[in-house]
C-alpha cells in the first residue's frame, strides 16, 4: 500500500510539473505570436498537445491527490488495526456457541433424510398421472435435487 502511495505521489508531481510547464508556455505567448503560430506549421504542434493539456487539466490537482493519499493512509491504518485485532484474538467462538451450532446441525441432519424421502414419495405420486418425464416435470416446476448438485449429508461434528 505504501508503494502505491509513493507511486501516486510521483505521478501527481509529474502531472503537476507538466501542467505548470504548459500553463507557463501559454501565458508568455502574445496575440501576435499566437496568430503567427496559427498560420504556420506549428499550429499542428499545438493541436497535438491539446489532448495532453485536456488530460492534465481534467486530472486531479495536487491538493486533491494529497487528500486522496491521506484517505488511503487512514483506510490502510484502519485495516491494519483490524487485521492485528483478528490475529491477536485466540478464541473467536465460545464453547457454548460451538455446542449450539453442533446440536442444530445434528437436528437438521436427522430431519433431512425423512423429509427427503417424504418429498420423493409425494413427487412420485404426482408423476404417476403426469404425461411427461420426471426430468421435464422437475424443470417445469423448478425443483432441484440433491443429486443434481452432488449434495451429501454432512458428517456430524
Amino acid at each position: 500500500m505504501a508503494k502505491e502511495i509513493e507511486e501516486l505521489k510521483k505521478d501527481c508531481e509529474s502531472y503537476t510539473e507538466k501542467l505548470e510547464r504548459m500553463k507557463s508556455a501559454t501565458n508568455h505567448v502574445t496575440p501576435e505570436e499566437k496568430e503567427k503560430v496559427k498560420n504556420s506549421r506549428g499550429h499542428g504542434l499545438i493541436r497535438a498537445s491539446l489532448p495532453e493539456l485536456k488530460d492534465l487539466s481534467s486530472s486531479m490537482t495536487t491538493s486533491e491527490m494529497a487528500k486522496e493519499i491521506e484517505e488511503l493512509k487512514k483506510d490502510c491504518e484502519s485495516y491494519t488495526e483490524k487485521l492485528e485485532r483478528m490475529k491477536s484474538a485466540t478464541n473467536h467462538v465460545t464453547p457454548e456457541e460451538k455446542e449450539k451450532v453442533c446440536s442444530e446441525q445434528k437436528l437438521y441432519c436427522r430431519e433431512w433424510t425423512p423429509l427427503s424421502l417424504q418429498a420423493t414419495e409425494l413427487l412420485d405420486a404426482i408423476l404417476e398421472g403426469y404425461p411427461k418425464s420426471k426430468k421435464q416435470f422437475f424443470e417445469e416446476v423448478g425443483i432441484e435435487t440433491d443429486e443434481e448438485h452432488n449434495v451429501v449429508l454432512p458428517a456430524a461434528l
